[in-house]
């Protein structure tokens, strides 16, 4: 985990004076895109904002990485980086994928880091949430010492934010949809949980939705959304 430019960098800047919580809530349905088999990814393996991480033993830190609908799944996922490949998603870059619902066992605390709540913690969105992707190195040297936090006497495992994904598609997207995702708050928010206690697909209740978006319903859906937003799978 380096820091590409620490002179300049947004993340470095981030020293929260009070964080608060938000509930993951046991009758509440998130979705996840992922090509590992349940909910949490063990792999190490990436380059994101949060994660992956490692735990204070140098151990992998298996996490989930959640959205609050389909949409906002695909945003994270597949739809990543189309923009910076002139609207074109392979379809190669789909296979494997599967789209899951969760649903928390329990409920479950992370720490807020959504747009409402960062003023109030002396920070802004530029540093944490929206900071560009070469410093996502940084945001997980943040993140680590703070992925479990007790707040007000509660135990923290993960962070909610607001999408930037989002952002990037409203600028691109037609009006309807540059309405939804600009002034519906619940639709771009995105979440991490971190499995410290290493319980795995315990702590959720789980439904693969499509088993592989690269084909029958998946890519259908795929392509789908990916109209709404004026991109285009490539075969």
């Amino acid at each position: 985990m380096t820091c590409p430019d620490r002179a300049t960098c947004p993340v470095a800047t981030a020293r929260p004076s009070h964080l608060r919580s938000f509930v993951l809530t046991d009758d509440e349905a998130w979705f996840n895109v992922s090509r590992h088999s349940g909910v949490f990814n063990r792999s190490g393996r990436g380059d994101s904002r949060f994660r992956p991480m490692t735990d204070a033993n140098g151990e992998v830190l298996p996490h989930s990485y959640l959205a609050q609908n389909p949409l906002s799944a695909l945003l994270e996922s597949a739809f990543h980086d189309a923009w910076g490949n002139q609207g074109s998603v392979q379809r190669s870059d789909l296979e494997g994928l599967e789209l899951r619902e969760v649903v928390c066992r329990s409920d479950m605390r992370v720490v807020d880091l959504r747009d409402r709540h960062l003023p109030s913690c002396g920070m802004t969105r530029g540093q944490i949430a929206a900071s560009p992707s070469e410093h996502y190195p940084c945001t997980r040297d943040w993140a680590q010492p703070r992925s479990r936090l007790s707040i007000e006497g509660q135990w923290t495992c993960g962070f909610i934010w607001n999408s930037g994904q989002a952002e990037i598609a409203a600028a691109n997207a037609g009006a309807p949809m540059r309405v939804l995702l600009t002034l519906a708050e619940q639709t771009t928010r995105v979440a991490v949980v971190y499995d410290h206690g290493r319980m795995g697909d315990a702590l959720f209740s789980s439904t693969v939705v499509h088993p592989d978006i690269s084909k029958g319903a998946g890519l259908n859906f795929v392509r789908e959304t990916a109209t709404t937003f004026g991109l285009f799978v490539e075969d």
